[in-house]
C-alpha cells in the first residue's frame, strides 16, 4: 500500500536527521505554534520563505476543501538531489508527503526550478496532509488528482517528463485503468507519468463535468466510510468506469481535432491570411472612398 510505503520512507527521513546530520549539527529547526521546519544549514532564508508561506497554503487548501488540518506538520528541506533521493521512494520524485507522520520533504534544489515553485509544491503536499486526515483510505490516483487540481497542476514529478504521454495513451487507447491505481502508481518512469496525467486530467473532468458542489459531495462520502465505488455511484449516478469510457471519448474526440488541425495546419494559416488580406483590402476601400468624398466637399465648398 503506497501509504505505508511512504511512511516507511518517512521514518527513513527522521532516522536521518536523528543519526548523523544531527550530531553534525548540520541541520536547523524553526518552531512555531502552527508549523515546524527542518532545514539543512545554509537554508534558513528558505525556511523563513516555507514558515511564512505556509498561512496562505493553509488557507488556499483548507478553504477550497473545506477541510481543516487539526495538527501542527513538520516540513524538512533538503538541500542536494543526492540525500533528498536516500530518503524519496522514487527517483523522479521532488518532494512527497507521509500523512501518518503529518510530515512534508523537499528537495529544496528542484522546487525552486522551473516548471516548479516552492509554493506549488507545498500546496499540494499539504493537500495531502489533509485529506488523509478526512479520508485515510482515498485512492492513490483520487488522491493525487485532487492534489495536483488543488495545487494548480503542479506534481510530484520532475525527471522523464513526458508532457504528451495522455495524448499518446489515447491515440492508442492504452490507458491505465483507475481501478489498477487506487493503492500505488507504477514504478516505471513513463507509466508513472502517465498515471499522474491521468488522474489529474479525470478529476477535473469530473469537476468540469458534474460541478465543485458534487464533487465534495462525494468526497464528504468518501469522508463518511463509503467506499469510493459506492460513493461515487450514490453522488454521479454513474459507475467509475462509465465516467471513465465518457472521459476517454472525450480525449478521443479533443485528439482527433487536434489530428486534423495539425493535418490541415497549413490550409488553415493560408485560410486566415486570405482573411486578413480580404480584411485589409476592404479597409483600404473604406479609406479611399472616405478620402474621395472629402475631396468631393472640398470642390463643393
Amino acid at each position: 500500500m503506497i501509504i505505508g510505503k511512504k511512511l516507511f520512507f518517512g521514518c527513513l527521513a527522521l532516522a536521518f536527521l536523528s543519526t548523523t546530520a544531527v550530531s553534525e549539527n548540520r541541520f536547523k529547526v524553526i518552531n512555531d505554534e502552527y508549523l515546524t521546519v527542518i532545514f539543512e544549514d545554509g537554508l534558513k532564508s528558505s525556511a523563513m520563505d516555507v514558515k511564512n508561506l505556509f498561512p496562505h497554503v493553509r488557507n488556499e487548501i483548507e478553504s477550497l476543501l473545506g477541510l481543516t488540518l487539526k495538527s501542527r506538520p513538520t516540513v524538512i528541506l533538503i538541500k542536494t538531489r543526492k540525500r533528498f533521493l536516500q530518503m524519496a521512494d522514487h527517483p523522479i520524485t521532488v518532494a512527497f508527503a507521509v500523512p501518518d507522520r503529518n510530515l512534508i520533504v523537499m528537495d529544496y534544489s528542484k522546487v525552486i526550478t522551473h516548471p516548479f515553485s516552492l509554493e506549488t509544491t507545498f500546496m499540494h503536499e499539504f493537500c495531502h496532509l489533509v485529506l488523509h486526515h478526512y479520508i485515510p483510505a482515498i485512492p492513490r490516483w483520487l488522491d493525487e488528482g485532487i492534489c495536483q487540481w488543488a495545487s494548480g497542476g503542479i506534481d510530484e514529478i520532475i525527471y522523464d517528463r513526458n508532457p504528451n504521454a495522455l495524448d499518446l495513451a489515447a491515440a492508442t487507447g492504452k490507458y491505465l485503468p483507475f481501478n489498477h491505481l487506487n493503492q500505488r502508481f507504477p514504478g516505471a518512469s513513463d507509466q508513472r507519468v502517465l498515471a499522474y496525467q491521468q488522474s489529474k486530467r479525470f478529476v477535473t473532468f469530473i469537476v468540469e463535468k458534474k460541478g465543485k458542489q458534487k464533487f465534495f459531495e462525494f468526497l464528504k462520502k468518501l469522508q463518511q466510510g463509503h467506499d469510493i465505488d459506492t460513493a461515487f455511484y450514490d453522488v454521479f449516478k454513474l459507475t467509475i468506469q462509465e465516467f471513465e469510457k465518457a472521459w476517454h471519448q472525450t480525449l478521443a474526440r479533443r485528439l482527433t481535432w487536434m489530428a486534423w488541425l495539425s493535418h490541415h495546419l497549413y490550409e488553415f494559416l493560408f485560410f486566415c491570411a486570405a482573411l486578413i488580406c480580404v480584411a485589409g483590402f476592404v479597409k483600404l476601400v473604406l479609406r479611399k472612398r472616405n478620402y474621395t468624398d472629402e475631396d468631393m466637399d472640398e470642390i463643393e465648398k
